[in-house]
């Protein structure tokens, strides 16, 4: 008997341990993936974090298809939708905890001195920097 995914499930309780905790979940993933369903423009290189607070988006539905939800992006509201096999990874952003769902090196990291600006704006374009010693980072469990 062949199993479902697993990822919707994985997604959907990491994304609220997050919120049970009083913290703001982000996600990041892979912004070349074919099947995204984001204005282009919102797009990093090769990765893309996106705050998926409730007070960010709106409508959030995990399934296996993906994720899928309303965005704001320079006051355009959007509905995105993201395969999970786009999905790198689900985290904190206060703390940085979370779980990395593929092992890509570029995985980079915002800080809390962003917070602000993250919130105006309700998205944020990764740059192409690998973090300071003094940023959070992901541990990656084999």
């Amino acid at each position: 008997m062949a199993m479902s995914s697993n990822l919707p499930y994985l997604a959907s309780a990491i994304y609220d341990w997050i919120l049970d905790n009083d913290c703001t979940p982000y996600i990041a993933f892979e912004s070349n993936h074919p099947d995204l369903g984001i204005p282009a423009d919102q797009l990093g290189p090769k990765e893309t974090i996106l705050n998926i607070s409730e007070s960010a988006i709106e409508g959030l539905e995990i399934d296996e298809h993906g994720m899928q939800f309303f965005a704001s992006f320079n006051g355009v509201v959007s509905y995105v939708t993201l395969p999970l096999e786009s999905l790198i990874a689900i985290y904190a952003f206060e703390t940085a905890e979370g779980f990395v769902l593929k092992n890509n090196s570029f995985i980079t990291y915002t800080t809390p001195s962003d917070q602000a600006d993250l919130s105006q704006k309700k998205s944020k374009k990764i740059k192409n920097e690998k973090p300071d010693k003094k940023k959070p980072k992901l541990t990656i469990i084999k």
